[in-house]
């Protein structure tokens, strides 16, 4: 049903930036499923300089009353990172959402043709307690024949339908997905982009939805996310991707507390790694790096930021690295020991 009723059901939400080669492959996909409840497209590009724009109007001509696009310019929310600039357009799509149940497409993906997405919104009208709705995302690499496509999770490792409360979710990090593999079910009374800004990407997405209700699972493949060597996901290398992968559960836990403990004991082996690197002074980041860290803050934050430290802030991180280590090795599941060691990483 391509016309939107004045509410319309579901939102897709394609965010986009220089995509011309794409965009049109992506916008199709939409237009090609086998979804009978109403829905509206949103899409937002970031000042493109090539012709994603113009192809974009194209679509919006077509089908005007189906299409909302905007152009904005994520210079104006002083980006830190290439993540704060799709993030910005996030948050601007967000704001047009009508749909009950919204779903996020970068341009540069598209969706595999199909009714993967019919399906997720029944589940999401059929199980009210669930708040996320998530498919068996399939992944390729730019250039790779579509034979060659995986996908996210072997059929043993979830059952189709399966209810995954946020504790579970959190405490299995083979779970983890991006976030296009989620119909999620929009809360009228809290937007994201209050309280996350910019921090809204793929993890704090679902952590924000998982605050409401469970995530139901669907084994089947709707959205087929291309790896670019370009993109922002391979934009990160060597020490500046463990420390900053690292540091993200710790700005899991200060947004989201009520899941404190959980993040910290399911991240624990990666904050191990990292306060091991740091304390045999193995770990050199690059000034990029260490500036993105300035939004944030908290002890462990200002440490990663600078590049010299006093004793007392050497003596801090191993003992933080000693506490972890301690709660790993007990397998400790006491909810107050894991507050002190937030407390002493922030």
């Amino acid at each position: 049903m391509y016309a939107p009723e004045n509410s319309p059901i579901l939102s897709f939400l394609v965010v986009t930036h220089n995509h011309e080669k794409y965009i049109r492959r992506c916008l199709d996909s939409i237009l090609c499923q086998s979804i009978k409840y109403s829905f509206e497209i949103i899409v937002g590009d970031d000042n493109s300089s090539d012709n994603t724009w113009i192809i974009i109007q194209e679509y919006k001509e077509r089908f005007p009353t189906l299409f909302t696009v905007y152009q904005i310019n994520s210079d104006d929310c002083a980006p830190l990172t290439p993540a704060d600039r799709a993030s910005y357009n996030r948050g601007k799509a967000y704001s047009l959402i009508r749909g009950k149940y919204y779903t996020e497409i970068d341009g540069d993906d598209y969706l595999i043709q199909g009714n993967t997405y019919q399906k997720q919104v029944e589940l999401l009208e059929k199980n009210p307690a669930c708040w996320l709705c998530m498919q068996n995302i399939s992944y390729l690499k730019e250039g790779e024949p579509l034979s060659s496509a995986t996908k996210r999770y072997s059929d043993d490792e979830l059952n189709n339908f399966q209810i995954i409360d946020a504790n579970e979710y959190i405490s299995h990090p083979f779970m983890f997905s991006q976030h296009q593999a989620f119909v999620y079910r929009r809360n009228t009374l809290c937007n994201p982009i209050d309280s996350l800004g910019l921090d809204y990407e793929d993890t704090t997405a679902t952590l924000f939805h998982l605050q409401f209700g469970s995530i139901i699972y669907l084994n089947q493949s709707g959205y087929q996310y291309i790896s670019y060597p370009f993109g922002i996901n391979n934009l990160l290398s060597g020490n500046d991707r463990t420390v900053c992968l690292a540091l993200l559960e710790i700005e899991h836990c200060i947004f989201f507390p009520v899941f404190r403990t959980a993040i910290l004991k399911a991240s624990l082996p990666k904050l191990i790694h990292l306060l091991k690197m740091e304390v045999n002074g193995v770990l050199v980041l690059s000034s990029t790096s260490r500036i993105s860290f300035s939004r944030y803050s908290g002890f462990i934050f200002r440490y990663f930021e600078k590049e010299n430290h006093s004793l007392y802030e050497s003596f801090r991180i191993r003992v933080i690295r000693l506490f972890s280590v301690i709660l790993s090795r007990t397998h400790s599941n006491k909810n107050w020991l894991f507050q002190i060691l937030f407390r002493l990483f922030v």
